[in-house]
């Protein structure tokens, strides 16, 4: 699907779409610093028209493994044309309550990078290897 450009998103109804069957993909956060994370893509904001539909930004929602560490709540809406955002839920020690962390990304396709396998066996996934 296209990135939306001006016009389309000036001129045409922004709709949140939920995922499709076999349409999540999964998205590699890699850090200097933090492990390595698998988000899959969920629902993404569409613009356009039904029989040309662009699209803003897909949301992504952490995959729990074995190298996630426990209590980590994380999500990211990645842009199709832009910066994409990590957000984290942290707990924060010297009050009760929790805050939101957030960064800027940036995001490129890379074929090459390895998938944890246990990734394709959630719902809506699609194997594209």
């Amino acid at each position: 699907m296209a990135p939306c450009n001006i016009r389309q998103r000036a001129e045409t109804p922004r709709v949140v779409a939920p995922r499709s069957p076999g349409a999540r993909r999964p998205v590699l956060v890699r850090d200097p610093v933090e492990p390595l994370r698998v988000l899959l893509t969920d629902t993404a904001v569409l613009y356009g028209t039904p029989e040309a539909p662009c699209v803003e930004y897909f949301d992504a929602e952490l995959v729990k493994t074995a190298a996630t560490p426990g209590g980590t709540r994380e999500r990211a809406l990645l842009g199709a044309q832009g910066i994409s955002w990590l957000f984290r839920i942290a707990q924060d020690a010297a009050r009760r309550d929790a805050r939101v962390e957030y960064r800027a990304m940036t995001c490129r396709p890379d074929p090459n990078a390895e998938v944890p396998p246990e990734v394709y066996d959630l719902p809506d996934t699609h194997d594209s290897g």
